[in-house]
């Protein structure tokens, strides 16, 4: 005899297996895409392994040619110089071979930071990428951690957290002027889909008694009304995406004159990536 209350229940179930196996191939696809694209833009350049991690940079022929580096490891720490060569600066810039994506992006370094002047400026940022009809990545926007020092005292003080397209349109968040006391500090940049999270401790260990400051801004275009403009064009902010690389940079400001030095080294005691577990990264 025919059981037609059976006959729904299964048919029910038929279909929900069916629907969460369609979502499964559906996430299972776009991860394989997402690999597939990162894979295909790995970036090309000179590389260095620091970290665990692969880093790319571009070497500059007049280094090449005075037989200097800018960019090496020692002692497992990654050191970095900025350096007057052939009467300009030559500033070192790094980015993650590979793409990292969401997660958290934590820098530590030695007390070598407290060696940067305040002509100078410590970039640590996630460089975020458009991807275009080709498949083809391109830079679309950037969020990071400025650290310099206040000309004022010379102490090492000034942390500025940022968001970014390109020169153009930049957004800051003043962290204020606070110190930078011990001689290790660490500094984190999360980002997910919805967040963007900074925060810089006095030491290695992260704990509420040495957090020097903090700011989390939603991740989406002018996140808050009281974004600043510091550039012209104000263009519209860019979110940033899934994809993302790490990036270190070291640079001269546009006031730098007969400068009493003609280098400025800086040494990164440790890096970490922290990827954003999947159920977080659906939030």
């Amino acid at each position: 005899m025919f059981n037609y209350s059976i006959y729904v229940m299964i048919k029910k179930s038929i279909v929900f297996c069916l629907t969460i196996l369609i979502i499964v191939l559906g996430i299972s696809s776009c991860e394989n895409q997402d690999a597939k694209i990162a894979k295909e833009n790995q970036l090309s350049g000179k590389s260095i392994e620091f970290s665990g991690i692969s880093w790319t940079y571009q070497e500059e022929s007049v280094l090449k040619k005075n037989d200097l580096e800018n960019i090496f490891v020692k002692d497992s720490q990654l050191h970095i110089k900025l350096m007057f060569v052939d009467s300009h600066w030559i500033a070192p810039r790094l980015l993650s071979t590979d793409i990292l994506g969401y997660g958290e992006y934590r820098f530590k370094f030695d007390r070598s930071i407290h060696e940067l002047d305040s002509l100078f400026y410590l970039h640590l940022f996630c460089q975020s990428y458009e991807v275009d009809s080709s498949q083809k990545m391109k830079e679309s926007s950037q969020v990071g951690i400025s650290l310099g020092k206040k000309r004022i005292n010379d102490i090492m003080n000034k942390i500025l957290y940022y968001a970014r397209n390109d020169k153009e349109s930049m957004s800051q968040y003043n962290s204020g002027s606070e110190y930078m006391r011990n001689e290790y500090t660490t500094h984190y940049i999360s980002v997910d889909s919805n967040y963007v999270t900074f925060t810089s401790y006095n030491d290695y260990t992260p704990m509420k008694y040495n957090q020097i400051a903090t700011f989390k801004t939603i991740n989406r275009a002018n996140p808050n009304a009281e974004v600043k403009i510091t550039y012209p064009g104000e263009q519209p902010l860019k979110r940033a995406s899934k994809y993302l690389r790490a990036g270190i940079e070291l640079v001269p400001s546009e006031k730098v004159k007969n400068y009493k030095k003609n280098e400025i080294e800086i040494i990164i005691d440790d890096f970490e990536f922290i990827p954003l577990k999947k159920e977080e990264s659906k939030k």
